[in-house]
């Protein structure tokens, strides 16, 4: 590869030892640090975050493009699995500024997506929907090459996660549409298997759970055959999710257990949280209390330590609901108030309305008829607004409530 006017040697005087020189020679050679490095690579923590310093300082915009592309993934990379958020932002925000620099407006494009994807983990919709909307309108008018095309596939795939989580159904469908589309045109077999995995977690969100299945088992194919076996893994735990749900525990267990196998080879936090949440909800089911909440725990844990905010108030209803299969109100009440705030402050109201709606059930069966009817009154205007599909069941669970109070 050209060296491209930066002088590696001035990041190799600094790195000190051969640990953070192996580190060096890859982002040299533009290649991704792997998993298996990251133990060795946190030992040189501050040597890396130093060279990345003087190459800022030695204005040298592609080494820290390199660096980025090495370590910088929002998702897996380094910086992101030992939970060092800051730093991270931090570089990929150097990453953007050094694209522009070199006017490079398909790969800062690239980073911005990054950031977006980062902000999204932390819990901030409304700001990360921001960052995929500039990152789309960085690349608009440039030609539709293949480059352009696949970076725009991808913005649309993120947008169509936001506005599924906003639960807004026809706009995630049509930008993953489109974003399958482009991927499909271009022959990038990962980008059509991603969406079609946001496809199926689509469906799933409507109930579907055959068109869901579908969707997921056409994405594994495709996984196992590039071999992507971390995104085979998510493939396997969504399997999992959609057998729990027809009530085959059994088939759904051993996917959650060949997917939890994976992620914890490839030290994959947020994704052993994941199976550790479906893992608690089977132990409750199976009346297993103890288990489940230590698992609870487990999950919260590991989420608090990645910063996964997004995904923290599932978790912790789920303890509302264990603390109440044990009789135990107070505590539930508690943990359904806590996942409520989260939700709210994260700006996901389909999962505010679930925590809300939990409060409430729980309210009826203390016979506290006036606090349920007052939170039922919130989720069916919520539900009304983003048109959520639970608004028939709520609407049904209002009136009974109001039939109790006259």
């Amino acid at each position: 590869m050209e060296e491209a006017a930066i002088n590696w040697q001035i990041f190799y005087t600094e790195a000190q030892d051969s640990h953070l020189h192996l580190f060096l020679t890859l982002a040299e050679t533009n290649q991704e640090a792997e998993a298996h490095l990251y133990q060795l690579l946190d030992t040189d923590r501050h040597n890396l975050l130093l060279a990345v310093e003087t190459a800022s300082t030695e204005n040298a915009w592609d080494a820290i493009q390199r660096f980025t592309w090495a370590v910088g993934r929002p998702y897996g990379g380094y910086l992101s699995t030992y939970g060092l958020w800051e730093e991270l932002k931090n570089l990929i925000e150097a990453a953007i500024f050094a694209s522009h620099q070199l006017m490079e407006p398909i790969i800062a494009a690239g980073f911005m997506t990054d950031l977006g994807t980062l902000i999204l983990w932390q819990g901030q919709l409304a700001e990360a929907k921001k960052q995929y909307e500039t990152a789309l309108s960085v690349i608009k008018g440039i030609p539709p090459e293949r480059a352009t095309e696949l970076a725009v596939a991808r913005i649309y795939h993120h947008l169509g996660t936001i506005y599924r989580t906003l639960s807004d159904t026809p706009q995630a469908r049509n930008f993953l549409q489109k974003a399958l589309t482009l991927s499909k045109k271009w022959g990038d077999d990962g980008g059509v298997a991603n969406n079609l995995q946001e496809l199926g977690n689509l469906a799933n969100d409507e109930n579907n759970l055959d068109q869901a299945l579908s969707y997921y088992q056409q994405s594994l194919t495709i996984n196992l055959i590039l071999p992507h076996p971390i995104n085979a893994a998510i493939n396997r735990r969504n399997i999992g999710n959609i057998l729990y749900k027809k009530d085959e525990l059994i088939l759904a267990e051993k996917q959650w257990q060949k997917a939890m196998g994976v992620f914890t080879q490839h030290n994959d936090k947020r994704n052993v949280a994941g199976i550790l949440h479906a893992l608690a909800q089977l132990s409750l089911d199976k009346h297993q209390y103890d288990t489940a909440r230590q698992l609870c725990i487990k999950c919260i844990d590991l989420k608090e330590q990645i910063g996964f905010r997004s995904a923290l108030p599932n978790t912790i209803s789920l303890l509302g609901i264990i603390s109440y299969a044990e009789d135990n109100g107070q505590a539930a009440e508690r943990y359904f108030k806590q996942a409520l705030d989260i939700s709210i402050t994260n700006g996901d109201p389909r999962q505010a309305n679930r925590q809300r709606f939990n409060l409430a059930m729980l309210y009826e069966l203390r016979e506290q008829f006036p606090q349920a009817e007052q939170l039922l009154k919130q989720i069916v205007a919520i539900d009304a607004e983003y048109k959520l599909p639970d608004l028939a069941a709520n609407q049904e669970a209002l009136q009974r409530i109001q039939t109790k109070l006259s």
